[in-house]
């Protein structure tokens, strides 16, 4: 998207923002502007980020970092993450991170993140569990189905950790790599963390193996001097076209797994094997600029 797609999807009283209001960067995706008073429209598009002031309406897909003022409203996908004033409401999908001030309303899905000011509470209708956090608490909700919560990162002052949805009890950790129990199992296995993603396994060896899928940081710049011509192997294929496309972990994991793939790829064989997956017209735009 270019600057003046962007101008279409932002309105101001009710008319596109003025172009010089606002600053677009189309190779790291990031919308900066100091205006209040915005609706921004960018239904189903993920990977962007924000930066605005105060009172502005969001509704965004998944992957989205937003950093706004007060007494904004957001309506998004999953895996966002907020750091916002007072008085905001979120309406958003699983795997969320909150930092923001008080007097905020959350309706969220799972796997969510918060830290928040006074004045705010939790409700958790899954379980009709009110949560009165404190000042400065890091609170994390047990996965959909599990009572409770870890505040900073203690579950009846045990260790824990939620990560891809997983409750997990910390059995012992070296460097990056967690020995855990997950919750409903008594057997070990082995949780990876890499650069703030994570990837569980029963051996050591599977867990590392996973680490292919988790894509956090969609800085595509690295791809920029890449052409159709350029050969990939096989993780550095998967690692660009979901970090150019936002296809999400379990879309891609399905599609690699159910095609024969080579250990090789030019760009171009990438473009015509995903012909009519998700994010192939992205994807082959982003070469074809």
């Amino acid at each position: 998207m270019n600057k003046l797609g962007i101008q279409q999807r932002v309105l101001q009283n009710g008319a596109p923002l003025d172009l010089d209001k606002f600053e677009w960067n189309e190779e790291a995706r990031v919308f900066s502007t100091i205006q209040s008073g915005l609706v921004l429209h960018f239904n189903n598009i993920s990977g962007i980020t924000f930066k605005t002031g105060s009172r502005c309406t969001f509704t965004t897909g998944a992957y989205c970092i937003f950093t706004t003022g007060s007494r904004c409203t957001f309506t998004t996908g999953p895996y966002c993450t907020f750091k916002t004033g007072v008085d905001c409401t979120f309406t958003t999908g699983w795997d969320c991170t909150f930092t923001t001030d008080s007097r905020c309303t959350f309706t969220t899905g799972s796997r969510c993140t918060f830290t928040i000011d006074s004045y705010c509470v939790i409700v958790r209708r899954d379980i009709l569990q009110v949560i009165q956090p404190k000042a400065g608490e890091l609170i994390q909700l047990c996965p959909y189905g599990i009572k409770g919560y870890l505040v900073n990162g203690l579950l009846d002052e045990i260790p824990h950790i939620i990560a891809d949805g997983i409750l997990s009890k910390i059995v012992s950790k070296k460097g990056n790599i967690f020995k855990v129990i997950n919750h409903g199992s008594s057997k070990q296995s082995y949780l990876i963390e890499n650069n703030g993603n994570y990837s569980h396994g029963a051996t050591l060896k599977e867990a590392r193996e996973d680490l292919i899928y988790k894509i956090s940081n969609r800085d595509t710049s690295k791809f920029k001097d890449s052409t159709l011509e350029s050969i990939l192997k096989k993780d550095e294929a998967i690692e660009m076209y979901m970090t150019i496309t936002g296809a999400c972990e379990e879309g891609t994991k399905y599609f690699v797994d159910s095609n024969k793939l080579k250990t090789k790829y030019s760009v171009k064989e990438i473009i015509d094997l995903t012909k009519g997956q998700f994010g192939n017209e992205t994807f082959k735009q982003f070469f074809n600029k």
